[in-house]
This record gives C-alpha cells, structure tokens and sequence, in this order.
C-alpha cells in the first residue's frame, strides 16, 4: 500500500564512489593492481596457447598423412586445413595479447621511472602530517567549556576584567607586528609550498606513466609580476605586459598562425611528412606487421582459388601468385597486404627488418626527399615507387636477401625514368647508382 522510500544518502554514496580518484596515492595503488591483473591474465593466456599449439600440431600431422595418402579432395582433408588456419590465426590474436600485457620487465622499468616520484611524495605526506597535526575539535570545545562554567564568589573578590576587552595601554601596540599573525601566515606559506610541491611530483608521476600526458604549464608564472606578485596587463597592440602596481614591463612575443606578407608557405614539408608516414607503411606491410582486418570471406575466396590451381604446397606461395589470385577474385584493394594474406595462409612469418635496418631506411628515405625535389621533372607529380626506393636501398646496404620482396615496375621505359632521377639523387648525396636495366 505505501511505497517503501529509496534512502538518498545511500545513492550519494554509490555516486560517489564511482568518481575517479585523483591522488598520486590513488593512481599508484590503481596502476600495482592493473599489473598483478595482467600478470594473472597472462598465466591463463599461456595455457591457452600451450593448448592451441598442440591442436595445431595435430592437424599438421593429420594433413601429412592425408596428403601422403593423397586424400586431398576429400572433406577430412578440408576440414583438417581450415582447422589448422584457424588455430594458427587464434595463435597469432593470443601471442599478440600476451605481448601486450604487463610482465615482471614492465614492473621493473615502472618503479624504476616513478620510484623517485613515490618516494619524495609520501616524503610529503608525512612532513606535512608531521608539521600541521590534526586536532580533535571536541577536546578543545569540551577544554573552553570548563572554563567558562567554573563560578566565581560574588563577595570578597575582586571583579575579573573580560580576557578580550582592552584598555587604553592597547591603544600603543597597534601598530606592532602580532606573533601569531606572523607565525599564520608562515604556516600558509609552507601549507602552499607543500602543495605545489604535491602538484608537481603528481604531474612528474603522470608523464612517467602516460606518454600522451601532457605537461600544465603555470601561467601564474608568466602572468605575475616578479616583484609585486600582481596579474599583469597585456598591451597586444604594443607586445608587452606591464604591471599596474609598480610598472614593470615584459616584452611579449605573439605567434601567429597565418604566414605574413610575402612569407614562403612551405608545402614541401608537408609532402615530406605525407611521405614518411606512406613509407613507414610500407616497411610494415612487407613485414605482415600493419594493423588491417580482412574479411573472412575474402580468405575463403582465395582458398578456393588456391584449390582450383591445384596449389598443394601453400609454401610456394610468392607475392606474383598471390597478387594474381586477388586480380581474378578483383580484390585489387588488398594488394598492400599480400605478405600478410600469405603469412596468414602457410604460417611462415614475413621478412623481417631490425630496428636499426628499419631506422637506416628511415634515415635515407629523409635524405633523398631534398635532392628528388631538386632533380624532379616539373611534369612529374608522385614520388618515386616505394618499392623501387626500397629495393635500391637494400641493394646500397648489400642486403640482395629482401630484394626478392620489392618489384620493379614492368614497363622498361617507366624504369628508365626513374633509374634517370635515381641517378642524379645518387649523385647529389655521394651514394653509388646501380642500374636497373
């Protein structure tokens, strides 16, 4: 009949805790429980790739013998061969979340970033628990209490003058400074300084822990007078600050975005970043690391495909067969991701580049923009194929193993063109020229 009442002070309290705590206290015990999270995450990942590494030597197995028997029409077969693709692309997905999570190393290397931090901000903590105690308010509520209810004799004593009233001796110590405003204000002025000091171990502590932190500028510095410690006027007309109190000035510089009369707007730099990023993407594709999703049923199509040409061994697949295969199903747009459709299909891993092979061709891609722009035919828009930069980069760095993994362009004359430009680049930046043709 009545309705039972839903009690408000509980509902503040579920609000309440779901906000997200921001102390350095709170974020380190936060950021040790993620880690132990993910250790125990990674124990169970483990065991299911133990698990997922035996189904998929079973299934080797299995498609040996029935390929040896020649059994490879029959659906045991089929069924064996996409069981397989499928455990070794579970494999892959597991690997690569075992990767991701935290181990003893990244444990390590966090107490080693923020152990400093941690230890100067409970530092703090326990100087400012130390220096301003907290006091119980009852006791002295209770203390003034007592003191106020004890009586005194009417008769035989003589009147007690009020503890706050003054007389007219008080009147000369006005002008003198008070100890205990002298010693409050102190105590402030250590209160601030712990503060800031807590502020900035907070903001050291989330650039060590969070690359995309960024750092809070103090505009109060910039924006205060050194000397009177008062918010500055800024003349934007004539670039400067001046204080209102003592009229000090600072010289101030404005940024503009928009590029002044007659200043060069440099698009070059631009093309130059387009370029890098386009290149870096090409260093990631020929080594089946670029982050794309594939549909299904485009890897059914090429199975299929595979099993109309009568491809028994998947081990013979080259990037020519494969780029064939996609012309026919007119999957042209997954051209870019052929080592990774290869990789995904037979289980063997794409090239790989070491960090410093990777940097070194960073490092010349950067080194040959100036010196193509240079030599450039003013017809000519795109770049250079960035198959043909990297082949003839691994040719300079003798590494002819990678060399069967870029293709040149087919037509002879459109090579000529840019062995011409290649040369001149060659030239320019003291490197040797190998010609293509």
């Amino acid at each position: 009949m009545f309705k039972e009442k839903v009690s408000k002070k509980r509902q503040i309290l579920n609000d309440s805790s779901k906000k997200d705590s921001s102390t350095l206290d709170e974020k380190h015990k936060q950021m040790i429980l993620t880690i132990q999270d993910n250790l125990h995450n990674k124990q169970d990942l483990l065991v299911l790739q133990n698990s997922y590494e035996k189904e998929v030597q079973e299934y080797k197995i299995e498609i040996q013998m029935l390929y040896t028997q020649n059994l490879q029409d029959t659906d045991a077969y089929i069924m064996a061969w996409d069981s397989n693709i499928y455990y070794l692309d579970q494999l892959r997905f597991i690997k690569r979340k075992i990767k991701n999570l935290s181990d003893e190393k990244k444990e390590i290397e966090y107490y080693e970033n923020t152990g400093s931090i941690l230890f100067n901000y409970y530092e703090l903590i326990h100087q400012q628990e130390t220096t301003f105690p907290t006091t119980n308010p009852t006791t002295n509520t209770m203390s003034s209490y007592l003191l106020s209810s004890q009586k005194v004799p009417a008769k035989g004593r003589r009147k007690m003058l009020p503890t706050n009233q003054k007389n007219i001796l008080d009147a000369f110590k006005m002008g003198e400074p008070s100890s205990s405003t002298e010693g409050h204000s102190s105590e402030i002025e250590v209160k601030e300084d712990i503060i800031k000091d807590k502020m900035t171990l907070v903001n050291d502590y989330l650039l060590a822990i969070d690359p995309t932190h960024m750092k809070q500028l103090n505009d109060s510095l910039t924006n205060q007078c050194q000397r009177c410690q008062v918010s500055m006027n800024c003349l934007i007309q004539e670039g400067m600050m001046i204080c209102p109190t003592c009229g000090y000035q600072e010289i101030l510089l404005i940024e503009q975005n928009r590029p002044i009369y007659r200043q060069s707007n440099k698009e070059a730099s631009h093309y130059t970043y387009k370029r890098i990023n386009h290149f870096n993407e090409w260093i990631s594709q020929i080594q089946g690391k670029e982050s794309t999703d594939i549909p299904e049923e485009v890897f059914e199509r090429i199975v299929n495909e595979i099993k109309k040409e009568k491809i028994k061994d998947l081990s013979k697949l080259t990037y020519n067969k494969m780029r064939e295969i996609l012309k026919k199903l007119h999957s042209n747009k997954y051209y870019e991701h052929i080592y990774y459709i290869i990789y995904r299909l037979n289980g063997i891993p794409a090239p790989n580049f070491s960090p410093e092979m990777e940097d070194k061709l960073r490092n010349m891609f950067k080194e040959i923009q100036s010196p193509f722009l240079k030599y450039c035919p003013s017809t000519r828009k795109n770049f250079l194929s960035y198959s043909y930069v990297l082949y003839k980069f691994c040719q300079l760095l003798d590494r002819d193993e990678y060399l069967k993994y870029f293709t040149l362009l087919k037509s002879r004359e459109k090579l000529h063109l840019q062995d011409q430009i290649w040369r001149k680049i060659c030239q320019e930046v003291n490197w040797e020229f190998i010609q293509s043709i």
